[in-house]
């Protein structure tokens, strides 16, 4: 894992800090690139990002063998209102699983195993110290 952190930087464009002054929005993006480069070493076939439907969104939709998988990904800069994943919540949960079954309709997916998922990401003084993948349902 360590190593993994430490190779974000060539993944990146070779940046490694984040500034200390980005806006929340610019955490989520850069919380949400990194996760795709990880849930890529892990494996996955990334089919979508940021999917937006009248109910909500998906960060990344991807396939991990023959499983649909929804990826929410959750990105902090401490630790000061808890660990990134447990800002979700058992709506938001609902609404992922609501968004899978669009997702499959949509895309005339054959039925498949669905999982949701969360990619917990900290990122302390601009440097990512932590990604975690985490089974949700």
């Amino acid at each position: 894992m360590i190593s993994f952190v430490r190779n974000f930087s060539k993944r990146l464009k070779g940046r490694t800090r984040y500034r200390a002054g980005l806006s929340g929005k610019d955490v989520g993006a850069a919380g949400e690139s990194l996760a795709a480069v990880y849930l890529k070493k892990k494996g996955y076939r990334i089919l979508a990002t940021n999917f937006k439907t009248a109910i909500g969104e998906a960060d990344i939709i991807a396939r991990d063998r023959e499983a649909l998988v929804i990826v929410e990904v959750k990105t902090r800069r401490s630790l000061r209102y808890g660990r990134p994943y447990e800002a979700i919540g058992k709506d938001k949960l609902e609404r992922l699983v609501k968004l899978a079954a669009i997702y499959a309709r949509y895309n005339r997916l054959p039925e498949c195993p669905v999982r949701i998922e969360a990619v917990s990401i900290i990122l302390k003084g601009g440097i990512v110290s932590s990604v975690k993948l985490i089974r949700c349902l």
